[in-house]
């Protein structure tokens, strides 16, 4: 019975983002001789979910957030792995794709390495990383959290510039993400183009 009810509660907090009112920004991060990077675009969607008292650190409007996020991810098969922070050490994950659902606060993340755009995220935004793709935190509110997910059936590991030789064959070999926000085929802008 007690199943019963979390399932419900599970499927009562999933709900679809308009695909109409999300913007998606793509950003194509080529190999900068430091970072691999990836020929996936890394997608940032904004608003995905309304956020406006989980901007200002509003505890229970980041809370629904966050379970907004987790049930979106869990939907489109990218279970919730986690709750917390962005690393200020710049990395990249070489056996699977990450997503990030800010459910407080903002941050700026530099992705793609040291000359790869910094992006400003806010409560409500996702971020798509694929495999291969650097990335850090450059500076946040201070209670910054975000849900992070990986594709079901992927394994998660964390890696640096000094691992870019041992990865070139292996992210060849990571299949294309998914869609962690509207499911599917990742669609978003077409890969290449970058926001002016």
């Amino acid at each position: 019975m007690g199943e019963d009810r979390a399932e419900m509660r599970s499927r009562s907090r999933h709900v679809a983002p308009d695909r109409a009112s999300v913007v998606v920004e793509s950003w194509r991060l080529a190999d900068d001789g430091q970072f691999i990077n990836s020929p996936y675009p890394a997608l940032v969607y904004r608003a995905v979910f309304a956020a406006s008292g989980a901007e200002r650190g509003s505890p229970a409007a980041g809370e629904d957030v966050a379970a907004a996020f987790e049930a979106l991810f869990e939907a489109n098969g990218w279970p919730p792995a986690w709750r917390a922070g962005l690393y200020s050490v710049p990395h990249y994950h070489g056996a699977a794709h990450e997503v990030l659902g800010v459910f407080r606060g903002w941050a700026k993340a530099q992705i793609g390495g040291a000359r790869g755009p910094l992006v400003t995220l806010h409560a409500g935004d996702a971020l798509l990383l694929p495999a291969g793709v650097a990335h850090e935190n450059r500076g946040d509110s201070g209670d910054f959290c975000a849900v992070g997910a990986y594709p079901r059936g992927l394994r998660v590991d964390m890696r640096y510039a000094r691992d870019r030789d041992a990865d070139l064959g292996r992210l060849a070999r990571v299949t294309a993400p998914t869609d962690p926000v509207f499911g599917g085929a990742c669609s978003g802008a077409p890969a290449g183009s970058v926001p002016s």
